[in-house]
């Protein structure tokens, strides 16, 4: 071999394919990523995004972040609670990693949306109270009475 030769670039040779016995382990332990529960509740999420979209004519994949923002922004509007609207920035996210598009849940505008709703809404401890102090005057009610 002369080192002409050894430099010559060759045609790649063909790779076999990936056997399907491995390739099924491989998806076995894809779908074990997530709990059954946890893909259940994204795809209602996502499902619920899909709509909104559709109904307004924009993209739900790829998503742009002013969508997602909006998107959250509306389901703050409706009362969805927190929680569940971060679940749903969550199954956007998955939904986008899953098709190799860059999530736009990683912008700050919707991280700034999501914290604006979280602080928006009724502190923690005030929600807790509140049915503790309508049972409180119920029992001054019964009292007086």
């Amino acid at each position: 071999m002369t080192i002409g030769t050894a430099l010559t670039p060759s045609a790649p040779a063909a790779l076999p394919a990936v056997p399907a016995p491995d390739l099924a382990a491989a998806k076995a332990y894809a779908r074990a990523d997530k709990s059954k529960a946890t893909r259940r509740a994204y795809a209602g999420d996502y499902a619920a995004f899909c709509a909104w979209c559709a109904h307004r004519g924009v993209a739900a994949l790829p998503a742009t972040a002013e969508t997602v923002a909006a998107f959250l922004a509306a389901e703050a509007g409706r009362g969805v609670k927190p929680s569940t609207i971060g679940r749903r920035v969550a199954a956007i996210l998955y939904a986008h990693k899953l098709t190799g598009h860059e999530p736009p849940t990683n912008s700050e505008a919707v991280k700034a949306t999501m914290r604006g709703i979280r602080r928006s809404v009724e502190p923690p401890l005030a929600r807790l109270l509140r049915p503790l102090t309508s049972s409180v005057r119920w029992r001054q009610t019964c009292r007086t009475a």
